[in-house]
């Protein structure tokens, strides 16, 4: 008798020892559940599955409380019913996708809760899953949260951006016409100037004014304030410049572009550079002559722009030591140089040659 009283204390312990476990078990998984429904709570994420061959469907109750859903009675229909008429289709194909081809969708949509009846932005997620022996799907399983702010955010940031460009874009005009004021006045001046120095100045300060405002032109046509395209730029600029300073038709002027973009705060001092070197070169290049040539180049390593101008000319600074010489042309062209934290050089040798090189 005390031999089987023990056995059976013994077993009774085992099957307490069993529920004891069990028991553990379902507090943590309690736990865990009770975990989860906070962490989504925290990060608007609600959970769901789809199991495909009775059309049941499982949801969190974040999930239910994201699309304001109050039961538990949902079907895919009642699904694409919370949809908004516009996303509905879209949805639709991402989930035969995933349904047909195993697609893994990640997609944002609209939905129209039903409780309220507010538009709310939803980031869905969902990968399907399938049997082992037939290889077909059967259960589809994925997220969806709640984007809502972070989509109004998104939104107001994009109409903040394109008021800033509108702004950005009637300044650049304004700044356009006062340069064309400006340019104008002075050309005015110029023309009607008795001394000859006095109008090879105002011409010289047309033609930098010009530059800027040629730069600016581009800017607003383009509509892109942070790179400025520099063939169009400088092709508009020499444009201008020969038609300001060269009279002579026998005088042709060859140009080798390269197209590429530079951001506003370098094109500003290479357009002034040529400004100031095809000054020079019409002004000096070709005194006494009909004819003449002359070379503009600009080019485009991966790190390095170099840009060359070269005449035939009787030399632009014939007899003065232009890497010193004092005069304000070429000391603008090398303090532009220095800003660009580039190096400028300038020859006479059967014409003018001038370098400018500068990384990028």
């Amino acid at each position: 008798i005390i031999d089987y009283a023990k056995e059976r204390i013994h077993v009774a312990a085992k099957q307490l020892g069993r529920m004891l476990d069990l028991k553990r078990k379902e507090e943590e998984l309690e736990k865990k559940s009770t975990l989860l429904g906070e962490s989504q709570v925290l990060a608007n994420l609600g959970s769901w599955e789809w199991q495909i061959a009775d059309d049941t469907w499982v949801f969190s109750e974040q999930w239910k409380r994201i699309h304001g859903v109050t039961d538990d009675k949902m079907n895919t229909s009642r699904l694409f019913e919370i949809a908004h008429p516009e996303d509905a289709p879209y949805i639709e194909k991402a989930f035969c996708d995933a349904r047909e081809e195993g697609k893994t969708y990640s997609i944002q949509h609209r939905i129209i809760r039903p409780d309220n009846g507010q538009t709310r932005y939803i980031h869905a997620l969902g990968e399907v899953e399938y049997s082992r022996d037939t290889n077909r799907p059967v259960r589809v399983i994925g997220t969806a949260q709640d984007i809502t702010e972070h989509k109004q955010a998104e939104e107001e940031a994009q109409r903040l951006l394109a008021e800033k460009e509108t702004l950005l874009k009637e300044v650049h005009h304004r700044l356009k016409n006062n340069l064309a004021q400006v340019e104008s006045l002075l050309s005015i001046q110029a023309d009607s100037a008795d001394s000859a120095d006095v109008k090879s100045a105002l011409n010289k300060a047309v033609s930098r004014v010009g530059s800027t405002r040629t730069l600016y032109e581009k800017l607003i046509v383009g509509e892109s304030y942070e790179e400025v395209p520099m063939r169009a730029y400088l092709e508009s600029l020499i444009d201008s410049l020969v038609k300001v300073f060269n009279e002579r038709c026998g005088v042709t002027v060859e140009r080798r572009i390269v197209d590429f973009a530079l951001e506003p705060k370098k094109a500003v001092p290479v357009g002034i550079i040529i400004n100031e070197l095809l000054t020079n070169v019409f002004k000096y290049a070709f005194a006494g002559r009909e004819e003449g040539h002359v070379s503009i180049d600009l080019e485009k390593t991966e790190k390095k722009v170099t840009l060359t101008i070269t005449d035939d000319g009787v030399g632009s600074y014939k007899g003065v030591d232009a890497n010193n010489t004092p005069g304000f042309g070429l000391s603008l062209v090398k303090m532009l140089a220095e800003q660009l934290g580039g190096t400028f050089t300038n020859e006479n040798n059967n014409g003018t040659r001038s370098v400018l090189e500068f990384e990028i």
